[in-house]
């Protein structure tokens, strides 16, 4: 069968069509998010790849794709991005608590004991709202420099790249925002 026929009799949800769609385009997609996700959350590969056929299918995102031949290239940019989506807020989970050392022993403490107490992870979660907050209210460039690095782990001269701006002022930048970030929080 073709790709073309395969699209199309995914889209009107033929099961077996959807079983032989994920046989083909697993190893693409397993490909694209190792390649996002580097060697930080490749224990979570499965789950993603898991989860961008489950949207595919739900969402009906192959009625989007234009040209049937371009379909490796399609599906691999969907996995990409949902991958670093999925990075994102695994890394922002991660970071709240590294960032300003917020509840940093809270955390470790669930971590270490290995217990998901309900009152401990709702302070962790107050915390990472309250870092959430004060970030919102940073000026853009500030907060956007802070994100690449905090993050996306990016080094200063990748957010200079990104953000089109000299590499010394991104550092200025994070600076600032994390004296502002310091501030609010003995205010």
């Amino acid at each position: 069968m073709s790709t073309e026929e395969l699209i199309g009799r995914c889209i009107k949800k033929d099961g077996s069509a959807w079983d032989e769609f994920i046989r083909t385009y697993q190893s693409i997609v397993r490909k694209a998010v190792y390649y996002r996700l580097n060697k930080v959350l490749r224990n979570d590969a499965d789950d993603i790849v898991q989860e961008v056929f489950l949207m595919l299918w739900k969402d009906d995102k192959l009625s989007r794709l234009r040209d049937a031949s371009r379909l490796k290239g399609w599906l691999a940019v969907v996995t990409m991005n949902l991958a670093r989506s999925f990075a994102r807020v695994s890394c922002k989970r991660n970071s709240y608590e590294k960032l300003l050392d917020v509840d940093a022993t809270i955390a470790e403490d669930v971590v270490a004991s290995g217990e998901s107490d309900p009152a401990k992870s709702a302070e962790i979660k107050e915390a990472m709202l309250r870092v959430e907050d004060r970030i919102n209210v940073l000026k853009e460039k500030e907060k956007i420099a802070l994100e690449l690095k905090a993050y996306e782990g990016q080094t200063q001269e990748g957010i200079s790249m990104v953000m089109n701006i000299p590499s010394n002022t991104v550092a200025s930048l994070i600076r600032r925002a994390r004296i502002k970030l310091q501030e609010s929080i003995v205010e």
